[in-house]
């Protein structure tokens, strides 16, 4: 969520939470997170009723309501500033609002009816002498909000929307890695040299060159939110040169026929592993697409059974895609059902993290068995992705077919020539791989 920078004269530059709409008890409520200076006087939240159930009704009355918590705010913060001088003049009988316009005009005031001795609000007037000539002594009269870079973090994380929890988290670690670097510096002072010295810290740590890039990325989005929000003028991280920082990323190596046939022989593989090993090797699907796929997602379509992933939460829209499958893993599937479930709910059972992904988990369970047969270090569950696609590509498999079957998303993939390829086209395509001397021995475990 944004924040709304808000002016109150010169005295103040206030950071306003962007409202938000709560249901509570049946009716919709406009809910503001309070200023900071304000919080200990009218709490952390403010919320008002819309006085409706209906959303859209409630949507249609939150400008209003918003406007009117942000009039309390700007009112209480005013007050909070120069209470002492109108509570001076409450007890004169007089109503006087004090902004940077009238504040030199109202402290001549008050000391000529001191100095005339006219004054009934007794010692009142000291006190509200000694409050706007302390206001006038605060440079440039203003109250800033803190924008160190942890406090403008804090706000960041507390309102911006991530689509998983998972990027939200790895995201605040990055910056408090940043700032383990660079110092809780405030964030106007942060320049493009405080990107590069970090990169260098990550560089020296043997970091590699996607993971540096991941790390400035998080850090670059909030520094864009913070040029957007007028906290600061520009990003200093627009066109930072990285190509220099961290080791290069290691190509994963298909792991040859032998040694996946050596894998899945092993007695001392499980159940689980030994299918997700197959769905990897004739699918070429990313891990999480068959660690969090359900039995309901197998489906059959003229004949051509198939993975329906265009409802599943994947990496991007061209991964949302029909997968056709292979006799031989097809028949293992079914070979599954009822030694491994009921054939409901979800195919494997590895653990899922915040976001719903089990990428993790079983990737750690294969890996576990694929280093019992090969120590390359370029071999690693992905490399059957790379395998897939390169089996594809010896057997004439076109670049438009391969694609649309694994889901990749550049270059000329699903989505750019109408529908597709048909899912009979690819079907065809996959039923050319030889998986019967790899696989067919161990149908039956």
């Amino acid at each position: 969520m944004e924040h709304t920078m808000e002016h109150t004269g010169r005295f103040r530059t206030v950071l306003f939470n962007e409202s938000n709409l709560v249901k509570l008890k049946g009716k919709w409520y406009v809910v503001v997170t309070v200023p900071a200076p304000l919080q200990a006087e009218l709490g952390k939240q403010r919320k008002r009723s819309t006085g409706t159930s209906d959303r859209g009704e409630a949507l249609r009355r939150k400008h209003d309501i918003t406007e009117e918590l942000y009039d309390l705010f700007r009112e209480r913060l005013r007050v909070s500033k120069f209470g002492m001088t109108e509570k001076y003049f409450e007890q004169e009988g007089m109503k006087v609002h004090v902004n940077d316009e009238t504040i030199h005009e109202v402290l001549d005031y008050i000391r000529a009816q001191r100095t005339l001795n006219t004054s009934v609000a007794f010692d009142q007037d000291d006190k509200a002498i000694a409050e706007l000539e302390s206001a006038l002594e605060t440079p440039d009269n203003t109250y800033e909000p803190d924008t160190h870079i942890s406090a403008v973090a804090s706000i960041y994380f507390e309102q911006r929307v991530f689509d998983r929890e998972k990027t939200k988290t790895s995201a605040a670690s990055h910056v408090q890695q940043f700032i383990e670097v660079v110092g809780d510096i405030d964030i106007k002072e942060v320049q493009k040299v405080h990107a590069y010295r970090f990169c260098d810290s990550l560089d020296k740590d043997g970091q590699a060159s996607k993971t540096i890039n991941s790390k400035m990325s998080s850090i670059r989005a909030m520094m864009t939110w913070c040029e957007q929000q007028a906290i600061i003028s520009d990003s200093p991280f627009h066109n930072l040169s990285l190509k220099t920082y961290g080791k290069r990323s290691v190509s994963y190596r298909p792991i040859p026929d032998s040694v996946t046939t050596q894998i899945a022989l092993d007695p001392t593989l499980g159940r689980s592993e030994r299918l997700l090993l197959a769905c990897l090797y004739f699918t070429g699907c990313r891990i999480d697409e068959w660690a969090t796929a359900t039995y309901d997602m197998i489906k059959m379509k003229d004949g051509i059974p198939y993975l329906d992933l265009l409802d599943s939460k994947v990496k991007n829209e061209g991964s949302r895609r029909l997968v056709p499958l292979h006799p031989t893993l097809h028949s293992m599937i079914k070979d599954a059902t009822g030694s491994l479930k009921d054939g409901t709910g979800r195919i494997f059972d590895y653990a899922t993290d915040v976001d719903g992904k089990a990428t993790n988990a079983a990737s750690k369970a294969l890996m576990s068995a694929i280093r019992k047969h090969t120590s390359d270090q370029k071999h690693s569950a992905h490399s059957y992705r790379h395998g897939f696609k390169d089996m594809l590509r010896n057997l004439g498999v076109s670049k438009e077919v391969n694609d649309f079957i694994t889901g990749h998303s550049s270059g000329d993939v699903a989505g750019k020539y109408g529908s597709g390829v048909s899912l009979q086209v690819r079907y065809e395509a996959v039923s050319m791989i030889d998986g019967e001397a790899v696989f067919s021995p161990v149908q039956h475990p």
